[in-house]
């Protein structure tokens, strides 16, 4: 999953994005409520832990909540914050917020309640997906084709699972090198087409759709 953290303490940025990394998911890493919406204008996120006090300003972070909301984007908000008052709790999930966890945090607490959001906001991901004879098991990081375990590398698996965890939507091959090779590699190279070759190869017809001109995506039927 990818992570989107708004945060203006450097130390609690960069402690933040090795929590979320070890966890298994891609943090982005912003300071300030402009560069954060610029990243949600380029790519979508799964979840965003939020800072409230920003550079724009000391309740910045509820502002930038609020545009979202308006705008129609529905990802999980976790507001971190030494803001202690009910009436800044109160204002924080009106302004569309979905919790709102007080610093200092509980890393165990932090990534329990962000699991939690994740499973809510997307309920195919609470177990397995199944499509046709293939069935995805998230918390195992398992794949099964016709009853039989494939083999799959890391990047085979994590653009597996970046598709079919967003089924429908199609991703340009720049997302996919960005969100799973982390930028490394510039847009130029074929190695998306690559892997998703070799992917269609071990899952077979049916489940990776080539959109042309456009990407990839994952069959929504």
């Amino acid at each position: 999953m990818k992570i989107l953290i708004i945060e203006d303490d450097p130390d609690i940025l960069q402690s933040l994005g090795e929590v979320v990394e070890h966890a298994q998911h891609q943090a982005e890493r912003v300071a300030c409520a402009q560069d954060a919406r610029a990243l949600l204008n380029l790519y979508p996120f799964d979840a965003i832990i939020c800072d409230v006090g920003l550079p724009e300003g000391p309740r910045a972070g509820f502002e930038l909540v609020q545009e979202l909301r308006s705008k129609g984007i529905r990802t999980p908000v976790m507001y971190l914050t030494g803001l202690d008052s009910l009436e800044d709790t109160i204002h924080g999930l009106d302004a569309g917020g979905d919790d709102y966890i007080l610093k200092p945090f509980r890393v165990p607490e932090l990534l329990a309640r962000l699991r939690a959001h994740l499973r809510r906001s997307r309920p195919e991901l609470i177990h397995r997906l199944e499509h046709l004879d293939l069935v995805i098991e998230w918390e195992s990081k398992k794949v099964w084709k016709a009853g039989q375990e494939l083999r799959l590398t890391q990047k085979e698996y994590l653009l597996l699972e970046l598709l079919a965890s967003h089924r429908g939507r199609i991703f340009s091959r720049d997302e996919l090198l960005d969100r799973v090779w982390d930028g490394e590699f510039q847009s130029s190279t074929n190695l998306v087409d690559v892997y998703i070759s070799m992917l269609r190869k071990k899952l077979g017809e049916g489940h990776i759709e080539n959109i042309r001109g456009r990407g990839y995506r994952f069959a929504e039927a």
